[in-house]
């Protein structure tokens, strides 16, 4: 993908294995369960989809997060 922008996107549960991006942008979306989230490399993400995407990133690591 190069110069996307999403806007307002639900992509919960979207697979990203394998993508290569150069200047995408997600405003506002909802990264929730995404698979293959380390492959976002390249991307910006603004809004409530940063937390989500990084507690992605965080299982994708075997990071366990608590309440």
């Amino acid at each position: 993908m190069r110069d996307v922008l999403f806007t307002g996107c639900n992509l919960t549960g979207g697979q990203f294995a394998h993508v290569q991006m150069q200047r995408v942008r997600f405003e506002n979306c909802t990264l929730l369960d995404v698979g293959g989230a380390e492959h976002l490399k390249g991307a910006t993400v603004q809004g409530p989809g940063a937390m989500e995407l990084a507690l992605a990133l965080a299982r994708d690591a075997g990071i366990r997060i608590e309440p």
